[in-house]
């Protein structure tokens, strides 16, 4: 967005945020082009690719809420509380020892945290 429509705020975090989860699952950049100019174009298209073999392992609830993050319509994507709130992030909450009493704490700490930006 910075590149097309320097929209900055909330709405732009969860973007980076997207792109962080997707660096962080796959262990690859979501726009990775043979040069800068190719770079910014495909971060410009917004064109995903899930079909390499880092991919495989990986659930479609994550892609999708990846997907929904990285929406290229700033007024279509997800925001930060539904993302939050995902099935995928809910699904994986016990993977990162978040007990149930804790959670809606959990969750606005870090829906506050995207905010703030």
């Amino acid at each position: 967005e910075i590149y097309t429509r320097g929209i900055v705020g909330s709405v732009r975090c969860v973007q980076e945020t997207g792109v962080i989860l997707y660096v962080l699952l796959s262990g690859t950049a979501p726009f990775m082009g043979r040069n800068k100019n190719e770079t910014i174009e495909l971060i410009q298209k917004g064109q995903l690719s899930f079909h390499t073999k880092e991919w495989s392992k990986i659930s479609e609830k994550a892609k999708t809420l990846i997907k929904q993050m990285l929406v290229l319509d700033p007024a279509k994507r997800i925001k930060a509380g539904d993302a939050m709130n995902s099935e995928w992030i809910i699904e994986n909450l016990s993977l990162i020892h978040i007990s149930e009493p804790t959670r809606p704490l959990y969750i606005s700490y870090a829906v506050f945290c995207l905010k703030k930006k």
